[in-house]
């Protein structure tokens, strides 16, 4: 598998002078391996990917644009690079399965850490993984989703780390009943461990333990 991308996007970001930055420009190439287990119930992809790009958005620092809002630099000569891992299908008639790993080096022209948009840099490494099984008219699930650390770059790549989050895995739990062929009921419970932890280096927080049951009928 060969793909080959290129792309042209308008920004909406602005500098400080409250101009709209360059649009993005890039080009992106996957080069992938699928394979098939279990008599084609199992699929499995792994890719190499590449980016290139140019006028790629990144806070300038506390710096803010003349409507008061968070002003943004374009870097020229971005670099994003990774692998990507991904599995899905049945382990057996009642076991499914689905999941991916991701690794990721982003890097700005000079080879230095590369920012979001927000100011935070990526996660190098992200695992997602869920599972269900279903006896009779039961069906009880579990995932959990890993990420590596991540930091504030604050500006230009400089990794001087202001603030930070720790590599944390989130717990996420589920079970529905089958109570006739057009009715269920569902709970799902994410974040098990009610761990604390942020979504962007920046404070923006994830949310803790929640719960959700549903009730579905088919009409």
């Amino acid at each position: 598998m060969y793909k080959l991308y290129l792309y042209f996007n308008p920004s909406t970001r602005k500098n400080v002078t409250g101009q709209f930055l360059d649009p993005e420009e890039g080009n992106s190439v996957e080069i992938g391996l699928k394979a098939e287990f279990f008599n084609q119930r199992l699929n499995t992809n792994l890719a190499y990917f590449e980016t290139k790009q140019d006028n790629f958005a990144v806070r300038d620092g506390e710096k803010f644009t003349t409507d008061g809002e968070f002003a943004y630099i374009a870097v020229n000569g971005a670099k994003v690079k990774g692998i990507e891992l991904s599995v899905a299908g049945e382990l057996s008639p009642y076991w499914h399965i689905s999941g991916g790993y991701t690794y990721t080096d982003a890097k700005d022209r000079d080879g230095k850490t590369l920012t979001t948009a927000t100011g935070s840099s990526l996660p190098r490494q992200t695992l997602k993984l869920f599972t269900t099984y279903q006896w009779d008219k039961l069906t009880l699930g579990a995932g959990v989703n890993w990420q590596s650390e991540i930091f504030d770059t604050r500006a230009r790549g400089v990794a001087t780390q202001f603030n930070r989050q720790d590599d944390y895995a989130l717990l996420n739990l589920m079970g529905k009943y089958q109570i006739n062929p057009d009715l269920s009921i569902a709970v799902n419970v994410d974040n098990v461990g009610n761990t604390v932890y942020k979504r962007t280096a920046i404070n923006t927080w994830g949310e803790l333990r929640n719960f959700m049951a549903t009730l579905n009928y088919k009409f």
